[in-house]
């Protein structure tokens, strides 16, 4: 379930992310460059989560979301810019959520 939401989310922000302002670069190009790592390190850190619920990989998880989660506040403008603020609001309380979920 986890895994599913987290890729929920990554799709609509990757549909968000078409045009975007001058203060943020968000050309699909560099947006997948910048985001690829923090979607990877997100997804392997929910693996380690759900193969051990430790809490020392529960605050991997944690932090990995919520890097991805800074990265993508960072471009709230594109969702502005592009009318896909619905889409974008629903990734970050997808996000926001899972984050609240976990216990540690």
């Amino acid at each position: 379930m986890k895994k599913f939401q987290l890729f929920f989310a990554f799709l609509l922000v990757s549909f968000v992310f078409v045009s975007c302002g001058d203060d943020v670069d968000c050309t699909e190009s560099v947006l997948e460059m910048e985001s690829e790592p923090l979607y990877e390190a997100a997804f392997d850190a929910s693996d380690d989560y759900i193969a051990d619920p430790s809490d020392e990989n529960c605050k991997s998880y944690k932090d990995a979301l919520e890097e991805l989660l800074d990265f993508i506040k960072d471009r709230k403008q594109c969702a502005e810019e592009s009318g896909e603020i619905e889409d974008y609001n629903e990734a970050v309380s997808a996000l926001e959520g899972e984050i609240d979920a976990l216990s540690c």
